[in-house]
C-alpha cells in the first residue's frame, strides 16, 4: 500500500498543484507500529493480502486512534491513496 498526504489547504478534498505534500504524518497500516510519511509526504506499507485497516494515531500512546480507511488487498495487488490532512490536523481519504 502505498499513501501521499498533502495539506488541504483549499479544504476541497482534493489535491491540488498549489497545496503541498505533508511530510510526518503519523499514520498505522493494519497491526504494524505507527509511521510516517517521508519529506515527500509519502508512506509505502507492506501488507499481506486480505482486509487492512489504516487509522491516524491522535496521541504519542497510540492509545486513541481516528479511522481513515478500510481496504482489501488482493496478491499482488498495490493500491494507492492520496489523504487530505486538515488544519486541524484530521486526516480523510482524498476524493
Amino acid at each position: 500500500m502505498a499513501f501521499f498526504a498533502f495539506w488541504d489547504s483549499d479544504g476541497n478534498g482534493r489535491f491540488s498543484p498549489q497545496e503541498a505534500p505533508a511530510a510526518g504524518v503519523r499514520l498505522r497500516v493494519g497491526k504494524e507500529l505507527p509511521t510516517t510519511t517521508d519529506q515527500d509526504g509519502w508512506l509505502v506499507q507492506r501488507v499481506v493480502p486480505g482486509p487492512v485497516a489504516v487509522y491516524q494515531p491522535r496521541d504519542a500512546e497510540g492509545a486513541s486512534e481516528h479511522p481513515v480507511l478500510a481496504a482489501t488487498v488482493r496478491s499482488g495487488e498495490v493500491l494507492v491513496f492520496q489523504l487530505a490532512l486538515a488544519s486541524d490536523g484530521m486526516i480523510s481519504l482524498a476524493d
